[in-house]
């Protein structure tokens, strides 16, 4: 199975990052792995690498941590990039975005919809939120 690898210019929370290759590397998976979050220990890991592709999992990660061994191995612990991985399908979804000036009053909706939920509003002490906005989207295919 190949990895490859790359540093990453990007903040974490934008799609189609600036990423520079670094190198790739075959590796032998010798146990089961969490394909959301694999840990991964390899020979060689490219230098400035902070960012991976594992074509076979046809997945981006973030590598957030690197811990080598004395033997020369390094183990790496990774996390799903969901917005790199997921680009093509949310660059193509179309919804209807509304603006509001308002705080959405669940009595009163303001907003075109196919289908409306009922919604309870919970309030809670110390509310973090009272002065922001709050945005809830969903899509549906």
């Amino acid at each position: 199975m190949l990895v490859n690898f790359y540093h990453n210019n990007s903040p974490r929370n934008t799609i189609n990052k600036n990423i520079i290759s670094t190198g790739n590397t075959a590796i032998k998976l010798l146990s089961d792995v969490n394909f959301l979050q694999p840990i991964l220990t390899i020979k060689n890991l490219p230098e400035n690498s902070n960012y991976a592709y594992i074509p076979r999992f046809e997945r981006y990660y973030f590598i957030d941590s690197i811990q080598k061994h004395y033997n020369g191995f390094v183990t790496i612990s990774m996390r799903v990039d969901v917005l790199e991985t997921y680009k093509n399908d949310i660059i193509n979804t179309r919804a209807n975005i509304v603006e509001s000036e308002n705080v959405l009053n669940a009595n009163n909706v303001d907003y075109v919809s196919e289908k409306t939920e009922n919604v309870i509003k919970y309030d809670f002490p110390n509310n973090p939120f009272t002065d922001t906005s709050i945005v809830l989207s969903t899509v549906a295919g």
